[in-house]
């Protein structure tokens, strides 16, 4: 069901100066903002409805949903040399389906194999990693790190993969500092939204002290 959102602005003057125009260059950027938040909840949460998921462990082999995760590619962007006989890898995904895949990660402990999402190094965070057990559509280059301790140069990150192996090794390229996982673009998206949204909510709140000495009506 689709939601609608209503935002009603209603702002009055008596007369123009210089704070009134302020409060409403304020008011005018707060709607703006109010939109904004809106539409990006709006928009984010329709997306996540309409985009189907795959629960890859239990997807029956052969079938089409196991087809639909064989699609999913593991990738490795770049390492970097720590310098104490350990690297740092940035690795991602691409998905070009239109499904969310999913498949767990190995969890000795909880009795999860894994077997679908397995990442194995010597030594190092590999060994457990905390990397991704769900991999929406698109690509992600740097979704996670891994960091080992390779015993030459052909030791490498194997990542076994919804039913492919991926192995990378420390000759790959370098990178140009060390990687960090990089959070999605909706994220940020939504982090600098809410901040013009705080912004200008203060902004507002300075200014309304100001109007009232004037007489001036305010939002």
């Amino acid at each position: 069901m689709a939601a609608v959102v209503e935002v009603e602005l209603s702002v009055s003057f008596r007369r123009v100066s210089r704070p009134s125009a302020l409060a409403a260059g304020a008011g005018r950027l707060g709607a703006v903002a109010l939109l904004s938040v809106g539409a990006f909840a709006l928009s984010s949460g329709s997306a996540v409805a309409a985009t189907p998921t795959v629960n890859c462990d239990t997807a029956a082999q052969p079938s089409t949903d196991w087809t639909t995760c064989g699609q999913l590619v593991g990738t490795a962007k770049c390492v970097w040399n720590n310098g104490d006989g350990t690297w740092t890898m940035a690795m991602g995904y691409t998905n070009p389906t239109t499904s969310i895949l999913n498949a767990a990660i190995p969890n000795a402990a909880a009795g999860v194999a894994g077997t679908n999402n397995a990442l194995t190094a010597t030594s190092g965070s590999a060994a457990n990693p905390s990397h991704l057990a769900s991999f929406p559509p698109g690509t992600s280059t740097t979704a996670f790190t891994v960091t080992w301790t390779p015993s030459s140069k052909t030791d490498p990150v194997t990542w076994a993969l919804m039913g492919h192996t991926y192995t990378f090794v420390d000759t790959m390229t370098a990178c140009t500092s060390k990687p960090v996982p990089v959070v999605a673009n909706e994220t940020f998206g939504g982090i600098a939204v809410a901040a013009v949204l705080g912004t200008v909510l203060v902004r507002r709140r300075r200014l309304r002290p100001l109007a009232a000495k004037k007489g001036i009506a305010t939002a």
